[in-house]
Parts: C-alpha cells; sequence; structure tokens
C-alpha cells in the first residue's frame, strides 16, 4: 500500500494515547464515512504465513509479552 499510496496512513488519522494519563486522542478515522478499497490477492500462501506471524505475535503478548496495564485498555 505505502508504495502505490505514500499518503495511505498519516499522522491524523491514527488515535494517540498520552502515556502520562492513558487517554486516548482519537484520530480522523473514526469519521470516515468510506474506507479505501484494498485488492483482493490471490496468493493464499502470503495469507496464511502471514496469519501465522500474527498468530506468534498475538500469543506472545498475550502470555510472556503481556504488561500490567493492557487489559485496562482492551475495549
Amino acid at each position: 500500500m505505502r508504495k502505490k499510496s505514500p499518503s495511505y496512513i498519516q499522522h491524523h488519522n491514527i488515535d494517540i494515547e498520552d502515556p502520562k494519563t492513558g487517554k486516548i486522542q482519537h484520530g480522523d478515522w473514526r469519521g470516515a464515512t468510506e474506507l479505501t478499497s484494498l485488492a483482493v490477492s490471490t496468493q493464499k500462501s502470503l495469507y496464511r504465513k502471514a496469519k501465522n506471524v500474527r498468530n506468534k505475535y498475538k500469543e506472545y503478548y498475550n502470555s510472556l509479552g503481556a504488561v500490567d496495564f493492557q487489559h485496562k485498555f482492551v475495549y
């Protein structure tokens, strides 16, 4: 995406958390009425590899890599 669209994600589009207060400043994406379309991939092996990597991170951050405050911010 980034090579085709360098402005795909800009700083003002994402949510930002103040680490001192824990307050979240909502990004502009929350007011968007339409999302950017993504091309359909026919390369299922890449999908499987990406899903495996995602699952490894998920398992790590829900066990050994967990931090005390992480479940406070899940909603």
